[in-house]
């Protein structure tokens, strides 16, 4: 050991930098992850243990999903919302110029379901976004001031998810986020594409919870009909096709009336059938919507994915170094490391997927850790929004 001691103190100043900034990344990840990502499965248990106020309030709840030619997917999971056992909710369909047999399959279901209504966003009319306007005409319909948000292939995971949101509006909450998992195969690219709306998740509701709200997702999305309209609803970002949950967000959320719902039973369900083109193209819009996040929201994002490249990189060249110095010492030390924030990793996925009752993520997790900010550089960088009448409504 004493020798090992004099070869140390023998470093040279750049070996104490690289080592330096190495611990830095480091911690920094650790603290992201003890103080943010562990937030879903640390309020799980906090719920389970009653130890969170929750409202016995049952408030009549408005519930709203935009389709543009979804009449598959209404067939298939608008019973699901339709059936709720909650005491007091309606139904409200906007229907974005369907050109397939979704009209006359929602004017048949209104007839089984009396609180099903149909509204109209003609074809013709021309918007920025039409998704935003369809989400404005859905609440101007709304007989009710707590709104509801799914999209129209989202399956409700349990006859519990209207009953569960709503419990969250304790006193002085208007705004709840929920979450909204993705049910594709088991291939590689549908648990990449679940991983990332999990670990997404695990970001902004993370910040949520510790009073940083910054966004939500339109599949799992609850605010109050009266503080949408007291902030102009969508007017700060008209502008832009896309923004309808995370830059509504934005601007309507506060560290006071934020709440967040973590309960299995409130989580829906996204059936969409993604390649990677689709999924690429879903990354394109969200960096649309990033660059008009608060410049606070930036910093904690970008701060944590660049000391994640930075742990990755430094991790490796200290590896290589130590190897071809024969220090095997210094390469266990540094090993043991990267353990330590690998071992933190696998145990907050896999208590946040027990929460969740999402799929499990092992050693996976490294892979999609490094290539999917990869792949938002490379969008980022190369990455072309396309035809404007596709990249207007669909999220």
């Amino acid at each position: 050991m004493e020798d090992y001691l004099l070869r140390v103190a023998e470093y040279k100043e750049y070996v104490w930098v690289l080592l330096g900034v190495f611990l830095f990344a480091l911690v920094l990840q650790l603290y992201f992850y003890f103080r943010y990502y562990s937030g879903i499965f640390r309020f799980k248990n906090r719920i389970d243990k009653n130890d969170v106020r929750l409202s016995t309030n049952k408030p009549a709840v408005s519930v709203i999903i935009c389709a543009r030619n979804e009449s598959e997917n209404l067939a298939r999971f608008l019973p699901a919302v339709l059936k709720q056992k909650y005491p007091k909710f309606e139904v409200i369909v906007v229907n974005d110029g369907s050109t397939d047999e979704s009209t006359d399959l929602l004017k048949k279901m209104t007839e089984q379901y009396p609180n099903l209504y149909q509204t109209f966003l003609p074809m013709g009319a021309k918007y920025m976004s039409r998704k935003k306007m369809c989400v404005t005409v859905g609440i101007k319909a709304a007989h009710y001031d707590h709104l509801l948000l799914i999209d129209a292939d989202c399956e409700p995971a349990s006859d519990q998810w209207i009953a569960n949101i709503m419990r969250h509006y304790a006193s002085g909450t208007s705004v709840v986020l929920g979450y909204t998992g993705y049910k594709g195969n088991n291939g590689f690219l549908d648990n990449m594409i679940a991983y990332d709306m999990m670990f997404e998740a695990m970001r902004f509701m993370g910040f949520a919870l510790q009073k940083k709200p910054y966004r939500g997702v339109s599949g799992n999305l609850s605010y109050s009909k009266e503080l949408f309209f007291a902030k102009k609803g969508f007017t700060s970002h008209l502008i832009l096709s896309y923004g309808d949950d995370d830059l509504l967000i934005r601007d309507i959320s506060t560290k006071q009336n934020t709440a967040v719902c973590v309960e299995p039973e409130a989580v829906t369900w996204s059936h969409r059938d993604l390649t990677m083109n689709s999924f690429l193209y879903q990354r394109e819009k969200q960096m649309e919507t990033y660059a008009e996040y608060l410049p606070a929201t930036k910093f904690r994002i970008s701060s944590e994915i660049i000391s994640r490249y930075i742990f990755y990189l430094l991790a490796l060249v200290l590896l290589v170094m130590f190897a071809v110095w024969t220090d095997f010492i210094s390469m266990g030390i540094v090993a043991f490391l990267f353990l330590i924030r690998l071992i933190t990793q696998l145990v907050v996925f896999t208590k946040t997927s027990n929460a969740l009752t999402e799929r499990k993520f092992t050693l996976s997790i490294v892979l999609y850790d490094i290539i999917l900010p990869l792949i938002t550089l490379h969008v980022r960088t190369f990455g072309k929004i396309g035809e404007k009448k596709n990249a207007m409504w669909k999220q």
